[in-house]
């Protein structure tokens, strides 16, 4: 089916909503496929509760690789689920550098996010110095301060990744 992903595709998305899991799952890796202009079918996907679905649902966004499919991955790392800012963090890195160095521009840029999931900004800022992405040194160094909360370990670690990325 993903070889003649673009015949299927309109048709397919039409009747993605409400499929049971594992024809959903199908429906989406297809539409995944077939590029760009199906990523709202794609993130209606991002609603369920199938853990399953949901991973289906990230990576075929990062095989589109738009800017509002990484709009929709970097939303779900706000996911209040155990599991699913993780596999978004991981969906987010697949996408082109610059989708990449965008989203997190915005999401660091927003205090309340970081101040939120201090964890997953340290993940990020540390994957981001280890894969050398350049472009947010601004941002990073606005983290810094927060280095001095020593109170809390979780922003120490985030000024510390940020310094890093700042220096970098």
């Amino acid at each position: 089916m993903c070889e003649h992903a673009a015949r299927l595709a309109p048709e397919l998305a039409a009747r993605s909503v409400n499929r049971p899991a594992v024809t959903a799952r199908a429906i989406v890796r297809v539409l995944g496929c077939a590029g760009a202009g199906y990523e709202r079918a794609i993130g209606d996907q991002l609603d369920r509760k199938d853990e399953p679905t949901i991973r289906e649902a990230l990576r075929a966004l990062a095989r589109i690789g738009s800017a509002e499919a990484a709009a929709m991955v970097a939303a779900r790392l706000r996911d209040d689920t155990a599991w699913v800012p993780t596999a978004a963090e991981e969906a987010l890195w697949r996408f082109p550098p610059g989708e990449v160095r965008a989203q997190l521009r915005e999401m660091l840029a927003q205090r309340d996010f970081v101040r939120r999931y201090p964890d997953s900004v340290a993940r990020l800022l540390e994957r981001a110095a280890q894969t050398g992405l350049d472009g947010l040194g601004a941002v990073a160094a606005s983290l810094g301060p927060m280095g001095y909360r020593f109170w809390n370990r979780a922003f120490v670690r985030v000024a510390r990744a940020a310094r890093k990325l700042a220096d970098q």
